[in-house]
């Protein structure tokens, strides 16, 4: 069987070539756009280059910053080993390395730890300012710890109580009611009754002993809350009204 031929006309062989023309002009402009602007990509690639290097480094020279905090905070550390409630003694030739860590180190996970103690260590050693200064900060800083926020507020309580700063006190103890669990609450309200016994404003302080002994928990004891009470009432302070479903039938 004979093979069919395919007529190709001069029409359709001017159209072939004018359609290769045109693509080979194309590529010939792609070409010489490119060409012209070889130095601009070139310092684009470059410029990516440069930036992934910097930031594969800085991830690199973070990670060993970190591990560096670490080592350096475990050291420090280390010498409070074995002690359940560390006193002045112990605290004081630690301030100047955690002071320095937190300096050094600042931004590390190592280093915002390191802050807590380092306020803890102040209040230790009675340097009441300084714990003030550095607990303040943890509040600042460690806005997504709320364990480490709950013991700078009471620190805070107790700094402002130890350089009579009463009112200071018994702003943080405000705050405090607001953050801390039922147990908790029981102790917050007595202090509060402490700070207003200072301030010699008995009936603020017969109120707030009266809250503390209707909060749940073991501390302070009941009796010694009565005895706070007790004591208010000798010295004629205004008395909380009871409520009608406490009193004993």
């Amino acid at each position: 069987m004979a093979k069919k031929k395919i007529k190709v006309s001069a029409n359709d062989i001017r159209k072939s070539v004018r359609t290769a023309e045109q693509t080979s002009k194309v590529s010939e402009q792609m070409m010489s756009w490119v060409q012209a602007r070889r130095q601009w990509f070139l310092g684009v690639g470059i410029g990516l280059l440069v930036l992934l290097v910097m930031v594969w480094g800085f991830g690199s020279y973070e990670q060993v910053r970190e591990r560096r905090a670490q080592m350096q905070y475990a050291h420090t550390l280390a010498k409070l080993a074995n002690q359940q409630n560390p006193d002045a003694q112990a605290w004081a030739p630690l301030i100047a390395e955690l002071k320095s860590l937190c300096e050094q180190y600042r931004g590390t996970r190592a280093a915002r730890t390191a802050q807590v103690d380092l306020a803890q260590a102040y209040l230790q050693t009675g340097q009441f300012d300084q714990a003030i200064v550095w607990d303040l900060k943890n509040l600042h800083d460690l806005k997504a710890d709320p364990a480490a926020r709950l013991l700078a507020q009471q620190r805070l309580v107790m700094s402002y109580r130890a350089l009579g700063k009463l009112d200071e006190a018994l702003a943080e103890c405000a705050a405090l009611l607001g953050m801390t669990a039922p147990g908790f609450k029981r102790e917050v309200e007595w202090l509060m009754g402490q700070l207003y016994i200072a301030k010699h404003n008995d009936g603020k302080a017969a109120e707030h002993l009266q809250k503390a002994l209707e909060q749940a928990g073991t501390y302070p004891a009941d009796g010694i809350i009565q005895t706070g009470l007790a004591q208010l009432r000798q010295s004629g302070a205004p008395q909380p009204l009871v409520p009608t479903d406490s009193v004993p039938q």
